[in-house]
C-alpha cells in the first residue's frame, strides 16, 4: 500500500487501503502501527467520527470493563506521509504471547499439558462474551485469532487480550450478541481436537460464563440462535 514505516520489523497484514506493521524503536518495546490510506471516503468518515482509529478508541473503552484486556493506544491518531501517499495512522501496544488459534494448534499436535488452562480459558472467554453483550455490544469478529494468551515467567497464563477492537458495535438483543460471538468462536476452533472429557468441561465452563444472569427462556433463545449461525 505504502512505504514501510520507520523502525518496521514485520508487516502483519495488508488489506485494501490498510496495512498493519510490527515496529520497534531502539530501547522501546514492540508496538503495532495501523495505517489507512487517506482517501476522500476516509476524510468523510473522520469528519463524522466514524473512521477506524476513532472507532478503535471507542471500542477499547467499551471492552475495558468486560474482563478482557486490550492493547493500549499510544498517543493520538495522526496524519503522515508515506512515499507519495498520505495515511492516517494509529499506534498501539503489542500483545506478547500466542493467539488462541496458535494455542489450539499446538495442543492438537502435542496434547494438552495443563488441562486446567483449557477450562480457565473457556470460563474467561464465556464471561467476557456475556459481559460484552450485557453492556449492549457485540464484537463482529470474535474469533480465536483475535485472542492472545499472555504468560508469566513461570509459564502460567497471566491474562487474555482481545487484539481486534474495531468490530465492537451496539446491539439491541443481548441473546443475539451472545449467540453471534459464540458461533464465531466455535467456527474458528472447529479444526482443533481435544480430549472428549476436557472439551466437555471447557464448553460447560464457557456456557456458564456466557449465560450467567440470563433466565431460562433467554438461555434457550441463545442456544437456538447459536445453532442457526453454525
Amino acid at each position: 500500500m505504502s512505504d514501510p514505516p520507520a523502525h518496521a520489523v514485520e508487516k502483519l497484514k495488508e488489506e485494501g487501503t490498510r496495512d498493519v506493521w510490527l515496529i520497534q524503536r531502539p530501547g522501546q518495546r514492540r508496538r503495532v502501527l495501523k495505517r489507512w490510506r487517506l482517501t476522500p471516503g476516509m476524510a468523510l468518515r473522520i469528519l463524522f467520527a466514524l473512521s477506524p482509529p476513532q472507532r478503535i478508541r471507542r471500542s477499547i473503552a467499551r471492552i475495558d470493563a468486560t474482563g478482557l484486556s486490550t492493547p493500549r493506544v499510544v498517543g493520538r491518531w495522526s496524519f503522515r506521509r508515506s512515499g507519495r501517499r498520505r495515511v492516517v495512522q494509529l499506534e498501539l501496544d503489542y500483545a506478547e504471547g500466542e493467539t488462541l488459534h496458535e494455542y489450539g494448534l499446538r495442543c492438537s499436535g502435542e496434547g494438552v499439558r495443563q488441562p486446567d488452562e483449557v477450562v480457565w480459558l473457556g470460563r474467561t472467554i464465556g464471561r467476557a462474551i456475556g459481559s460484552i453483550a450485557e453492556r449492549g455490544y457485540v464484537h463482529r469478529d470474535f474469533k480465536a485469532g483475535n485472542l492472545v494468551i499472555s504468560r508469566a515467567r513461570d509459564g502460567a497464563i497471566s491474562g487474555l487480550t482481545l487484539i481486534d477492537t474495531d468490530g465492537v458495535r451496539g446491539v439491541r438483543l443481548r441473546t443475539s450478541a451472545i449467540a453471534r460471538m459464540a458461533a464465531q468462536l466455535d467456527r474458528s476452533l472447529r479444526n482443533f481436537s481435544f480430549d472428549r472429557h476436557l472439551s466437555a468441561a471447557a464448553r460447560m465452563a464457557f456456557w456458564r460464563g456466557a449465560l450467567a444472569g440470563l433466565g431460562r427462556v433467554e438461555r434457550r433463545d441463545v442456544c437456538r440462535r447459536t445453532r442457526e449461525r453454525r
